[in-house]
């Protein structure tokens, strides 16, 4: 190569995708199993925020019943406290066993893709939590319509 002037310039090697991004990402998230206990940490609050409205509107409000056959059959059964203790903590328990056994086998192997197991807890915890959350919130807007409108 030749500069304007005429003179000699050194090549430059060409850098490559592969050296251009070397470079610390710091600690990656996607195979920490610390973040496991946010996701139960998450589901378990949303489970217990459904469990304590649905515990006020049964116990506390004239009038409202549960609508879900299952556990008005449960409650029924062993009362509404004890139901929706045990049936509380087996969801949670349950959907934690099966999604952190997912997520832990996908950890164990090579061929599994890096973001796999992050995606199996979100899949496995996200949308529960969000039901969870939703009828926390439809449970209260119930108990609030009773008690302020009759």
């Amino acid at each position: 190569m030749r500069s304007a002037e005429g003179e000699r310039r050194p090549k430059r090697a060409a850098m490559s995708y592969e050296a251009a991004w070397e470079f610390d990402h710091g600690p990656s998230i996607e195979h920490s199993a610390e973040w496991a206990w946010a996701w139960v940490g998450f589901l378990g609050v949303s489970k217990a925020l459904d469990a304590v409205t649905t515990a006020i509107g049964l116990l506390v409000v004239p009038g409202l019943v549960e609508a879900n056959p299952f556990p008005a059959n449960v409650f029924g059964s062993v009362g509404v406290g004890t139901g929706l203790v045990v049936l509380s903590v087996l969801t949670v328990v349950v959907v934690t066993l099966v999604t952190e056994a997912g997520a832990r086998y996908l950890e164990g192997h090579e061929e599994a893709a890096a973001w796999a197991p992050t995606a199996t807890r979100l899949v496995g915890y996200a949308p529960l939590s969000i039901v969870f959350m939703a009828a926390s919130l439809h449970n209260a807007g119930l108990i609030l319509r009773v008690l302020l409108v009759g």
